[in-house]
């Protein structure tokens, strides 16, 4: 199991505060040095977990320079199509865990897209590495997500259609993913958007929001 220590939180602290990506005047992720910090960082209970039981029944597909994890409903359900963006935590979309939530989020008439910010590379494959270095981890991906995330969001625009008549976007995030649910919950792209579990999100992504 991985270990925290407090100097960790400490420099994870100063990452969180790093700098940031901007796509069409949103800004992606960050957390600005001005604005309070309403959601501490990951602490040793976000790296626990449990195996669960079941059989995924959605498909990795690259979009948007990403590997993501889709899952579709089951059968069609009248009115406009809906998209439920899933915004990961540091266990990444393609665990097995994740995946099953997916696939029940789909089983509700929802069409479940899970970019995997991780690039192949969460959290638990490091699980039985004594010098594992989180802090360079989570350096890294932090990076990766913010460049990476504005540019799947508008991929996934081209593929399914825009927010609108004919298509309905949702999204959630949990714990890492929730600063990318709120930075997408400051535009128009959804009409809905929570987090469950947040880290990393600010005073000013709040008060941004429309959905």
């Amino acid at each position: 199991m991985l270990k925290i220590t407090t100097k960790s939180l400490l420099l994870l602290s100063s990452l969180a505060l790093g700098s940031v990506v901007q796509v069409r005047g949103v800004v992606f992720g960050g957390a600005d040095l001005s604005s309070p910090l309403l959601a501490g960082l990951p602490g040793e209970d976000c790296v626990k977990t449990h195996l669960h039981e079941g059989n995924p029944v959605g498909e990795v597909v690259p979009l948007g320079g990403m590997d993501t994890y889709v899952s579709v409903p089951r059968r069609d359900s009248p009115g406009p199509k809906k998209i439920f963006i899933f915004f990961s935590d540091i266990y990444g979309p393609l665990y097995q865990n994740t995946k099953l939530i997916q696939d029940q989020i789909a089983a509700n008439g929802y069409t479940v897209l899970g970019p995997d910010y991780f690039f192949g590379d969460p959290i638990y494959l490091h699980d039985n590495e004594p010098d594992f270095d989180m802090v360079a981890w989570f350096n890294n991906k932090t990076a990766l997500a913010r460049a990476a995330t504005p540019l799947w969001l508008e991929a996934v625009k081209q593929k399914y259609g825009v927010n609108g008549k004919d298509v309905k976007y949702t999204v959630s995030g949990y714990c890492f993913g929730a600063p990318y649910a709120l930075d997408v919950a400051a535009t128009d792209d959804v009409v809905a958007a929570s987090f469950a579990h947040p880290s990393r999100v600010t005073e000013e992504q709040f008060q941004k929001v429309k959905r």
